[in-house]
């Protein structure tokens, strides 16, 4: 594939496929469009360096696809930042397993504490 040609389908595959790739950005992003718009372009300049890669041209919307999707992945460790003996920004569970404490008990879907579990009579052979 020539230099020009290729640009010329990269520029049509970007073009077709950006609402969609968009899309899947912001929800990646959790609906922050700052940060959507980010991981688009980020993700664009990563297939553009990468589009000698690129074995069928007929699977352009995949591949673009997964290049989003491994970009996001990449940024996401640096976004929570958990370091060993720690906490995370979060203060979700990274701190308790990174620290070695253990949590003071089950906690719900909003990180309220719930109390320990209840211990459970099992009925057997005397």
């Amino acid at each position: 594939m020539s230099e020009s040609s290729a640009g010329k389908w990269f520029a049509q595959a970007v073009e077709a496929h950006l609402a969609p790739l968009y899309r899947y950005g912001l929800h990646l992003c959790r609906g922050r469009v700052e940060d959507a718009e980010d991981l688009i372009q980020d993700a664009v300049l990563r297939a553009l360096r990468n589009i000698g890669q690129i074995r069928d041209r007929g699977a352009a919307k995949a591949w673009l696809f997964r290049i989003v999707t491994t970009t996001h992945l990449n940024r996401v460790p640096a976004e929570r930042h958990i370091e060993p003996g720690g906490t995370d920004q979060t203060g979700g569970i990274g701190s308790d397993f990174w620290s070695g404490r253990r949590s003071a008990g089950l906690r719900d879907h909003r990180g309220r504490a719930t109390g320990r579990p209840k211990a459970v009579a099992v009925n057997g052979p005397r």
